[in-house]
């Protein structure tokens, strides 16, 4: 195993010890007996099952049913069905869609049925709202009026705001700014002029202070329009070019910051504001990617599902196949065939996943595809060990093939938007 691979186990392990509660204080907790769970847990893996065969997904494997279901997902994203299938498939901890189902006992069945319909529901009640918020997100763009006559000044708010938004490195310019003060009092009173914008103040502040920088630095009288921040805005989350990341850090400071002051202000919707958020720009995906969350900054659908998401999900092979085999004793004897794994893998990434994926899918005998593997990549010039090398090669394949199916499901999240 690689080390990332040994690390999500790690966590996945940690995890479930953390939470550990007996099995039957668990059922205790959920006012149920233990038939009384049984009969629940096989009722909602029939449930299931039974959705799949409505919707046409062929159910043989994790992999048949993720192809399907990505396919009609993109055509029909707003469809109840299909969306509880994608929520039960990637929430999914064994009960669904486990290599070895038959191993499996009814205690660990029962365990996790609770905890996938907890996520599954969770997950459910997320997008219902989120598309509530979409849609009130449109129709608040469509019917904003934003009054020329601006309110009366609100020195404390003013002073406050531009008091805390001097914390942050990117704003510290403006301290000693007079025109970036008054430029603060000038955007407040726009604010305060408008109903509909202060129910999202805090998301309005942060936009334009992130957004607007320079201009509310360095203008006079300065009045952004602001039907304009309610506009996606792109930024780049991939790679750290060595100020980036720590700027849109500091981007999502201010805005919880923002979010804290107003947080008991009766005018401001903070859902509403946390949706704008999490919905107008890529911070969120880049917060939950890159950092140890210890704040609850507002999540969008992909962070949600990520973050929801089973850890072990997707179980594409049996994994007491290889129990005889050590990918990391191979590795370790043999470390240029690893090398030569990779660069051969990518330079050929695209037709490798789809031509595993099929005989996944299809169930094929995937024994001679990672034959074809390690002698393309030329990795039997370095051992001669066949039946290693291709224990190894299939093992290749697998890992990267749950790792792109995981990363694939988790992104199919997008269209739900």
């Amino acid at each position: 195993m690689n080390y990332d691979i040994e690390y999500k186990i790690f966590q996945y392990i940690c995890k479930e010890a953390d939470e550990y509660v007996p099995f039957q204080k668990l059922l205790h907790n959920n006012g149920l007996t233990f038939k009384e769970a049984l009969g629940k847990t096989s009722d909602y893996r029939r449930y299931y099952f039974d959705m799949l065969e409505k919707y046409g997904i062929n159910a043989r494997n994790t992999v048949s049913v993720c192809t399907d279901l990505t396919e009609l997902l993109k055509k029909n994203p707003e469809d109840n069905g299909l969306q509880f299938i994608y929520f039960a498939t990637v929430t999914d901890i064994g009960l669904l869609l486990d290599c070895n189902q038959s191993e499996r006992s009814n205690e660990q069945n029962i365990k996790n049925w609770l905890e996938q319909k907890k996520r599954t529901d969770k997950l459910i009640k997320f997008q219902k709202e989120n598309m509530n918020m979409k849609k009130r997100l449109n129709e608040f763009i469509c019917n904003l009026r934003v009054s020329d006559s601006h309110s009366e000044d609100n020195a404390e708010e003013q002073s406050e705001v531009y008091r805390m938004s001097l914390k942050h490195e990117f704003l510290k310019c403006g301290r000693k700014n007079e025109i970036y003060f008054e430029n603060i009092g000038e955007l407040i009173r726009q604010i305060n002029s408008c109903k509909e914008l202060q129910s999202v103040k805090p998301y309005v502040i942060f936009a334009v202070l992130t957004r607007k920088n320079k201009l509310i630095m360095e203008r006079e009288n300065y009045s952004p329009n602001i039907r304009n921040i309610f506009r996606y805005q792109e930024y780049r989350i991939e790679c750290d070019n060595g100020k980036n990341f720590d700027s849109y850090q500091s981007y999502i400071e201010l805005y919880e910051h923002m979010r804290r002051f107003y947080l008991d202000s009766p005018e401001v919707d903070i859902a509403f504001s946390d949706y704008c958020f999490a919905n107008t720009s890529p911070l969120s995906i880049w917060y939950y990617q890159n950092c140890e969350p210890d704040e609850d900054i507002p999540m969008d659908i992909w962070s949600e599902v990520n973050s929801l998401k089973s850890m072990i999900f997707p179980i594409i092979y049996n994994y007491h196949d290889y129990e005889n085999f050590s990918s990391e004793e191979f590795y370790n004897k043999y470390p240029n065939i690893e090398n030569l794994f990779n660069e051969y893998f990518d330079r050929n990434y695209e037709r490798i996943l789809n031509e595993f994926l099929e005989c996944l899918y299809h169930e094929r005998n995937i024994s001679e595809y990672a034959e074809e593997f390690y002698i393309s990549s030329k990795a039997y010039e370095v051992c001669g060990k066949r039946k290693q090398l291709q224990k190894a090669s299939e093992l290749f394949l697998y890992m990267n093939t749950e790792l792109f199916l995981e990363k694939t499901m988790i992104d199919l999240s997008f269209c739900l938007v």
